[in-house]
């Protein structure tokens, strides 16, 4: 791992801090959380340099489309539970809580805990489940097939056009 991004994903807004591989702070940027404010990212990370692996705290929830354009663009993205976000704050000596101290957190839990933490990759499950969220918890219809279907749990309906009264 050459450097090192760590992202605190919120609703309209993501902190990225950037670091070396021994640990020294690089850059600190927040982006908006739009294909704008990604691109932008994805620029910086570049300039930087072709070895950036990326630690994303809610993938599941705001940082869901974050991880779809750097899995995109050909980054290597972790998810970090935040459960090993605050093991890492409570381990540092800087003191308190905010967004950047929080994607620094994130940043240095990935070298240590890479073996461990799950890599992201886009899937359909991951999707329906980003639409329920975004639907306020109501699954749609779709999502449930999908799901159920990959799982070998349902298999999806055989729709047939309907009768025009001939016969």
């Amino acid at each position: 791992m050459g450097i090192i991004a760590g992202v605190d994903c919120h609703k309209d807004s993501h902190t990225i801090v950037f670091v070396s591989a021994l640990g020294k702070p690089l850059k600190t940027v927040t982006i908006t959380a739009d294909g704008l404010g990604y691109r932008r990212a994805v620029a910086i990370a570049k300039e930087l340099g072709d070895d950036v692996v990326w630690g994303l705290e809610s993938t599941g929830s705001y940082g869901s489309v974050f991880d779809q354009e750097l899995d995109s663009s050909g980054f290597v993205v972790h998810e970090v539970p935040g459960v090993l976000t605050k093991r890492e704050r409570r381990r540092s000596t800087t003191r308190g809580k905010s967004d950047p101290i929080d994607a620094r957190a994130i940043a240095d839990t990935v070298p240590r805990e890479s073996e461990r933490l799950p890599r992201y990759h886009f899937s359909v499950d991951r999707e329906a489940i980003r639409l329920q969220q975004d639907l306020g918890g109501v699954q749609p219809p779709i999502g449930q097939y999908v799901a159920l279907a990959q799982n070998g749990q349902a298999q999806v309906p055989q729709i047939e056009p309907p009768s025009l009264g001939r016969g």
